[in-house]
């Protein structure tokens, strides 16, 4: 019953964290994340090559996406509504991912209210531009992937 030990605080702080829908995406978004996208010049001699090279990486971006459930790429025998579908459920993607692991003010570190407040604009600035960065990758994607889809190629 002793609320100074550590393990209690520890498991204490974890419940705050991920029964919070807030400070479970923030918690989330602190990982490690590969933003990598295929440049679209890609030597695809097959159907399935683009499948391969493509579709992991829509899978690692869709974790973030704010509606679900997330369309599949699918695959050369998906029917072309679908296809059609999946991309332009892709070009209005919508990230809840949080950018608040790149601050660059600790709040914690503010002298007094006025000093916070201004770290709390700075950080919320570097967060407008991460997120800005983060839309302009995804829809990145999307055009190099759509241009080079074979099924959109054949339609």
């Amino acid at each position: 019953e002793d609320d100074t030990d550590p393990r209690f605080t520890a498991v204490s702080k974890a419940w705050d964290t991920l029964s919070n829908p807030v400070k479970r995406r923030e918690y989330d978004s602190q990982f490690e994340f590969d933003e990598d996208i295929p440049s679209g010049k890609e030597s695809l001699k097959t159907d399935e090559a683009f499948f391969e090279l493509y579709g992991p990486v829509f899978r690692r971006n869709a974790r973030f996406s704010k509606t679900t459930p997330v369309p599949r790429l699918g695959d050369s025998s998906t029917p072309i509504e679908k296809v059609l579908a999946f991309y332009d459920f892709w070009y209005r993607f919508q990230s809840w991912r949080e950018m608040q692991g790149d601050d660059e003010h600790n709040l914690d570190e503010a002298d007094n209210r006025e000093e916070r407040r201004w770290m709390q604009q700075q950080n919320e600035k570097q967060r407008r531009k991460l997120r800005a960065a983060e839309g302009k990758r995804v829809l990145l994607l999307v055009k190099r992937a759509r241009a080079n889809d074979p099924r959109v190629q054949r339609y």
